[in-house]
């Protein structure tokens, strides 16, 4: 499985879009367990043109650094080359598109 993600990557684009979504946890006060909301970021990456899933992360916070730490992280880890994308793409949104400190930037200078 993996090395079907690394040929889909080689050479195409990587986009992602995130959003905040509710989930919830188990927290122990005490001895005892209770269900609390908390908000996590969730990012999804697919491959394009083909719109194929590769995966998601969730980033400690919705910041263009946690978010680009995550990305490179978790193609590290599914083990596939950023080196030959030919494109990076997301939704419009400051944190992903700022031209000094947003995430294609920051995943650009990675690059």
């Amino acid at each position: 499985f993996n090395q079907q993600l690394h040929y889909f990557c080689l050479s195409e684009g990587l986009y992602f879009v995130g959003r905040k979504d509710q989930t919830m946890v188990q927290v122990k006060k005490g001895n005892k367990f209770y269900w609390q909301a908390i908000v996590e970021e969730h990012v999804s990456l697919v491959q394009q043109p083909e719109g194929n899933y590769i995966g998601h992360i969730l980033p400690a916070s919705g910041t263009a650094q946690n978010i680009t730490k995550s990305i490179v992280q978790f193609l590290e880890k599914m083990e596939i080359d950023m080196n030959s994308l030919e494109a990076i793409g997301c939704d419009g949104t400051a944190v992903n598109t700022g031209g000094k400190e947003g995430v294609i930037r920051l995943l650009e200078k990675r690059l």
